[in-house]
């Protein structure tokens, strides 16, 4: 059999196929309606043929008519509706009846020792799914979670690998304390939880943002609390996950400037000019010519046209940033258990290098998390977390600016491997500080620093129901931590060459250690009367303290860089410190949440909280909040009304709270004693004298924060689509300060 003949045959054979699979599946015309579960016919739902694009859409009665195989299946879904899968069987006229869809609005939602309904929120909360942070792939949850929440402002400091982000719940809510919100992890607080913890361990993260929803949280919840839900072991066989993305970063875009050696010539002779510094201009840029020469001002232009019309020009924004860094991710994580008992390890790893050299952010973690039921109505949990971040930075210098103002020309005195190459500042000093800049390139490589940080956090719970309607929850967190710091400047920085007889090559090494632990209990009552009050009661009493040494030292005249500081035996100690702290805080809280007839909602939340950070008679602070819901939706005006067949859910809310922020360092109230020195007669003399720190004196106590909050919650067939415009207003008050911050409106939309 030849070619032509082979592929006649094979046409035949494709023909017969297509004509059987014709013949099998015969279309036919199939007509229906399709309608909600309370018979109200929906227009414009998708009628699709399973396995295919092809569809219709229902007319304004919920009719439609589609070509479709006698044997398939329709697919019909609609916007708050349950997608049904419909077998059509040979039939031509179907009635398909779709459900409401009710998760959302049925959703858990975080709040502070206990959760609540989406539904039945009556302060200022917004959830985001874990699911919706892993589409991004991005190096830290905090840079996955920007953008998605509304009143979460989340800003990288700088562009630097494991550079920190500076996070605020609807702006600072301090101007003499901490304004970073309060992060609790499964429970217990967490610090800087968005950068360690891995995105792919996260199930949900909910942000309280009004002081009715952070009063719970008393003299820590002034910045708001972000809410952070890490995923369990699930029942059922072991399940092995893997994700992992790589990515390659440039510099997105340079910034516009002079790239002609001619003109930026004739501009520093201008800008000499104008300023009178001829002289020194001669000397950098036109190689000593006297200002005293007949031609020098007339043919000036020429004589730098002909010096630099073919010069070179240095694009400093490209020998810095133009390179690409690598970054990469990877998760590996196993689920397993059973009807009693489920486990879950996780492991991640993130190395990240940074456009700039002698830059790079690598972190390590491990996470474990076992569940397990001992009995009927008990129940334990355990939880443990550790990672190692280490993060390499080069030189020390102003950043995009040093790199805008170098001279992309070296005019008369350094030719272009010298401009690059060198430290040409001091060169330049000697003529005018003008030209006085460091270069970005010699001060990254004569700069070594690096971070490591590592930290380990264990907790362990257990739950006990009892009598139908009480749950107890007694649970422990323990946490330690440490960090190291290291820097090296050698012969080719910029304080070596300012300071070489003082200091010389230089170095310091700081290390700090921490160790905390926590206690709680609380109480929950929850009951149901008469079917149309449901009340929850919460009681609950917590116990923190925590501790923390630091040392560190400086040191100078490093006689020979190559050891750095792995041999700092023959270096001078410029200064040394150490340091040491502890502090404890008592709270009792409780709250009370209340529904009449799933119309009408009531929150109401009481803390006190008592600090060692604070004199006697200053110690406690008490935070109180209130806050109340009408879900207009549930009214029957609304149900029996056309318009629920668009919206199902709307809900005005209002609220009141005040909270407090204790984020200062311990024992500011009391006096400290400090010591110098100074020259007498050649001789040096010591003094010592007491001291205040600024917000320092027996009377300092807490900050606060009282909040107001007015929100509208409205829902577009069952919270598919969901609207929420805020209107809140605060305003701080301690002892230094009073002040309102202007009143801001907000929304989000989900």
């Amino acid at each position: 059999m030849n070619f032509s003949q082979q592929i006649r045959l094979w046409l035949a054979v494709l023909l017969a196929t297509t004509f059987s699979l014709t013949l099998s599946a015969q279309n036919i015309n199939v007509s229906g309606v399709v309608s909600d579960d309370t018979g109200e016919p929906l227009t414009g739902a998708t009628v699709l043929i399973k396995g295919t694009k092809h569809g219709v859409a229902t007319g304004i009665d919920g009719d439609f008519t589609i070509s479709a195989p006698s044997n398939g299946t329709l697919v019909v879904s609609f916007i708050g509706c349950k997608t049904e899968e419909v077998a059509i069987n040979g039939r031509t006229n179907i009635t398909i009846t779709l459900q409401n869809n009710t998760e959302m609005l049925d959703e858990v939602v975080a709040i502070g020792y206990g959760t609540v309904k989406k539904k039945d929120l009556t302060g200022a909360v917004s959830s985001v799914a874990g699911s919706e942070l892993v589409k991004v792939p991005v190096a830290t949850a905090a840079q996955a979670l920007q953008g998605k929440a509304a009143g979460l402002n989340i800003v990288s400091q700088n562009g630097a690998p494991g550079a920190s982000m500076n996070i605020t719940v609807r702006g600072g809510a301090s101007l003499t304390q901490g304004t970073e919100p309060l992060y609790i992890v499964d429970g217990f607080a967490m610090d800087n939880a968005l950068a360690n913890i891995d995105v792919n361990d996260i199930e949900t993260i909910d942000v309280l943002k009004d002081a009715s929803a952070t009063a719970i949280y008393g003299a820590r919840g002034s910045n708001g609390i972000i809410v952070i839900t890490t995923k369990s072991g699930q029942k059922g066989k072991t399940k092995v996950d893997y994700n992992a993305f790589f990515s390659w970063d440039r510099l997105a875009k340079k910034l516009d400037i002079n790239d002609n050696a001619l003109d930026y010539a004739w501009y520093q002779y201008e800008f000499a000019e104008l300023t009178g510094k001829q002289f020194q201009f001669s000397n950098v840029f036109d190689g000593g010519y006297g200002t005293s020469e007949s031609d020098y001002y007339s043919n000036a232009y020429n004589r730098l046209a002909g010096r630099y019309a073919d010069d070179y020009a240095i694009d400093w924004q490209d020998l810095t940033f133009g390179g690409s860094a690598f970054t990469q991710n990877h998760n590996v994580s196993v689920s397993t258990g059973s009807d009693k008992t489920q486990v879950l390890l996780s492991y991640n790893h993130n190395d990240q290098d940074g456009l700039l050299a002698n830059h790079d952010y690598k972190r390590n973690s491990l996470r474990a998390k076992f569940n397990a039921e001992l009995w009927k109505g008990v129940k334990l949990d355990f939880g443990m977390f550790f990672y190692h971040n280490n993060t390499h930075g080069g030189g020390s210098y102003s950043g995009m600016k040093s790199v805008l103002l170098q001279p992309i020309n070296g005019g008369t005195i350094f030719t272009e491997d010298e401009l690059v190459n060198t430290q040409t500042q001091m060169t330049y000093r000697g003529y005018d500080n003008t030209y006085s800049v460091s270069n970005p390139l010699v001060q990254n490589g004569a700069v070594v620093s690096e971070k490591r940080s590592r930290k380990l956090d264990i907790n362990a719970g257990i739950t006990v129901d009892f009598l139908n309607d009480f749950r107890w929850r007694t649970a422990v967190d323990y946490v330690t931590g440490w960090d190291k710091s290291k820097s090296f400047q050698d012969e080719n920085s910029l304080n070596y060459l300012l300071y070489k007889d003082t200091e010389g090559m230089t170095g310091s090494i700081s290390n700090s250690e921490k160790f905390a632990w926590h206690v709680q209990n609380t109480l929950t009552w929850t009951k149901t009367l008469n079917k149309v009050h449901d009340l929850t009661v919460m009681v609950g009493q917590e116990y923190s303290y925590s501790e923390s040494e630091s040392n560190s030292i400086s040191l100078r005249k490093f006689p020979e860089p190559n050891h750095k500081l792995d041999d700092i035996s023959k270096a001078e100690v410029s200064s040394k410190s150490t340091g040491h702290s502890n502090g404890n805080m008592l709270s009792f809280f409780g709250r009370v949440n209340y529904s009449f007839d799933n119309r009408y909602l009531l929150t109401a939340t009481l803390r006190g909280d008592g600090s060692s950070k604070f004199a006697k008679g200053h110690k406690w602070g008490v935070f109180p909040s209130v806050s109340g819901a009408w879900r207009v939706s549930q009214e029957k005006f609304w149900t029996e009304s056309s318009v629920a067949n668009w919206f199902n859910n709307l809900k005005l809310r209002v609220g009141y709270g005040v909270t407090g922020n204790c984020d200062i360092s311990s024992n500011m109230y009391t006096s400290t004693l400090a010591q110098t020195t100074y020259p007498m007669n050649n001789e040096e003399f010591s003094m010592a004298f007491t001291t205040t720190e600024t917000l320092g004196n027996p009377k300092l106590k807490w900050e606060t924060l009282h909040a107001t909050n007015i929100g509208l919650d409205l829902g577009l067939v069952n919270n598919r689509i969901n609207l929420s415009v805020e209107w809140y207003n605060n305003q701080i008050s301690d002892m230094l300060m009073k002040c309102t911050i202007p009143s801001t409106t907000g929304y989000t939309s989900q």
